[in-house]
């Protein structure tokens, strides 16, 4: 099997990482905005025991 290299700039990972840090950043912008809109037991204090 013939093995690639690769080689990425200080800029290049830079700029992957922050894409993935936005994606994340409003992935977790919509769950609380549904949570907000439709709030799940766990989140209520209403679910398990509590």
């Amino acid at each position: 099997m013939d093995e690639k290299k690769f080689s990425f700039t200080t800029e290049e990972v830079a700029e992957f990482f922050k894409e993935i840090n936005l994606e994340a950043l409003v992935n977790s912008l919509r769950l609380s905005i549904d949570d907000e809109k439709n709030p799940r037991p766990e989140n209520t204090g209403q679910g398990k025991g509590n």
